[in-house]
């Protein structure tokens, strides 16, 4: 969230504050743009050296993975477009939109459940009690 504010200071304009305390005020904002570099510069600081690039056919094997699984939700997503007009009675309008929504809803609630996730550490660690426990539900 810092790194976002950072950017947005960037980029707009500066304005100067017309107060007495305005010696005060910019040595704050020294300050917090100090600590803001710190965190740019390790968001996009490169690679651990220990670590290497992928291969070319690394990324293609896992390119070829990611298309597979796409190809089925595209298959997935055109049926049910079918079923919902033609089957179930529903306009076409009214499907789409309903997609839609399901995207935007998607949209939003992904990265809030990832950082909901990434916040919560119990014994079994970050994610596997998400897997012990979710799954039997999801399995019913």
């Amino acid at each position: 969230m810092r790194l976002f504010k950072f950017l947005k200071s960037l980029i707009a304009e500066p304005t100067k504050p017309h107060s007495s305390d305005a010696e005060q005020a910019d040595s704050s904002k020294a300050e917090d743009y100090l600590s803001l570099a710190a965190v740019a510069k390790q968001a996009v600081s490169p690679a651990p050296s220990g670590s290497k690039k992928l291969a070319w056919t690394e990324r293609i094997g896992y390119g070829v993975g990611d298309l597979g699984s796409n190809m089925v939700w595209g298959m997935t997503t055109a049926f049910l477009l079918f079923f919902y007009t033609d089957v179930f009675g529903i306009t076409a309008s009214a499907a789409g939109t309903l997609f839609v929504v399901a995207r935007v809803f998607d949209a939003i609630n992904d990265p809030i459940m990832g950082m909901v996730t990434e916040r919560i550490q119990t014994r079994w660690g970050k994610f596997r009690h998400y897997l012990l426990f979710g799954a039997p539900i999801l399995g019913i």
